[in-house]
């Protein structure tokens, strides 16, 4: 961050001393307001049509998931591509049962067994157990190992296993060893497969899995790129399919809707005059949202965490691009006591800011107390707010005096001003609160 040299000042004129203010350029959204359209009443809108065309594929999958509950192998494929294609939600409880009985059956048995039995099954059953919670013991790969404590080398001919396990390594936990040595074993080899004569789709699936695990990429964009590719998968279902592709094009107009709500607020409140300095970056804070959380059901937590989202930015663009040293300690004390009266003789954007956060904040209070919970609850985010704005001011000292803080000095206020506690203290609890029956 550098700082604007102080503009020359007539010195036979009484004037107010010269205010050296950081000088930062923020580069303008490149969305602009293209989604303001959406929140007009002809756009966006999801009709009993629209929701007609989803539900008749919907009893069809439902036929499909009954007629291979006596099938493990098959009910463990069905369940992982009704979660690649974005669309398990609908289909939650029958999911949690499958997956139940398989994890009832390992408790038993004290070993995973699928009619095709092999590698692929049982990775893919580990990985779908530790989604949804179930504890499994890594050791069930243990078999796979030879006399010398390695992994057999005749898997590698086994592609899909390969490729299973490989997704699976991407849930391991501290001290897992046998997962990292499983880890470095089906990344190696799966690499070695890309040149050779697999099937261009399969060639395609691997290349993205080493670049993007599945359990590591953002939900909707795994959606629209397996929903892509999934016709050309050998077993795929075209009634599956095609819901898919209807329920990804509803979605769509959900949160082109909620974003195009946002985006109104967003203009309404005239940021872009009354906080010049700050940037505009709705798209970005709600595509943040949408990767934590994409179901209907979550569409209020969706708008209040892109508000908050905002707010943080206009926060930190405050601290970082506005603001004096003076004028934000006094802006920090004003957030801990939670009154805008101390703030009075700032300039008028920093109000602005701080009303902002003020409105936001009765907002989530009275969705909270509509939803039968305690404001109480608000406290504790107040408490980690105004750790965050203590955080930036230091920051912003730190840049003042041109102060190089040691690696531990920057990770103990980092950790603060990355906005991970206050994060943590809300969505611990929000998205249970703010999330909506949908049918």
């Amino acid at each position: 961050m550098s700082l604007a040299a102080p503009s020359p000042v007539d010195s036979t004129q009484h004037t107010v001393p010269d205010i050296r203010r950081p000088n930062i350029n923020f580069s303008p959204s490149v969305w602009g307001h293209i989604f303001l359209q959406y929140d007009s009443e002809s756009m966006g809108i999801i009709n009993d049509n629209m929701k007609q065309q989803v539900q008749m594929p919907k009893e069809e999958v439902k036929k499909i998931f009954l007629s291979c509950k006596n099938d493990v192998s098959q009910q463990l494929n069905l369940i992982d591509s009704l979660h690649r294609l974005g669309i398990s939600y609908h289909f939650e409880s029958e999911i949690d049962e499958a997956l139940k009985q398989i994890y009832t059956k390992f408790t038993n048995n004290k070993e995973i067994t699928t009619n095709e039995g092999g590698l692929h099954f049982l990775a893919l059953a580990f990985r779908l157990l530790w989604q949804k919670g179930y504890q499994i013991s890594s050791e069930i790969f243990e078999k796979f190992k030879n006399n010398e404590e390695n992994f057999n080398e005749k898997l590698s001919k086994d592609v899909q296993g390969m490729w299973s396990l490989y997704e699976a390594t991407q849930l391991r936990v501290h001290n897992e060893d046998i997962l990292d040595e499983a880890l470095d074993f089906t990344y190696s080899h799966l690499n070695s497969y890309i040149n050779t004569q697999l099937s261009p789709f399969l060639c395609t699936q691997i290349r993205r899995c080493l670049n993007t695990p599945f359990h590591k990429g953002v939900p909707r964009l795994e959606t629209w790129y397996h929903i892509s590719s999934y016709n050309e998968e050998p077993s795929h279902d075209k009634v599956i399919l095609n819901f898919a592709k209807l329920d990804f094009n509803m979605m769509q107009k959900m949160y082109q809707k909620e974003l195009g709500g946002i985006t109104k607020w967003w203009k309404e409140s005239d940021f872009g005059t009354k906080v010049p300095y700050a940037r505009d970056r709705v798209v970005q804070g709600y595509f943040w949202l949408l990767t934590m959380s994409y179901e209907p059901r979550y569409t209020l937590a969706r708008k209040l965490g892109t508000k908050l989202a905002l707010c943080l930015s206009l926060l930190d663009d405050t601290y970082d691009a506005f603001g004096t040293v003076e004028e934000l300690e006094l802006f920090t004390q004003a957030i801990q006591r939670w009154d805008i009266s101390l703030i009075q003789s700032l300039p008028e954007c920093m109000k602005v800011v701080f009303n902002t956060i003020l409105e936001l904040w009765d907002e989530y209070e009275t969705t909270i107390v509509e939803n039968g919970k305690s404001s109480l609850l608000l406290q504790y985010v107040k408490e980690d707010f105004y750790k965050l704005a203590k955080s930036y001011l230091v920051e912003a000292k730190w840049c003042n005096e041109g102060f190089i803080p040691t690696y531990n000095e920057y990770k103990a206020n980092g950790i603060i001003s990355s906005t991970l506690s206050l994060q943590l203290t809300i969505f611990s609890w929000s998205w249970r609160i703010f999330k909506q029956r949908v049918t």
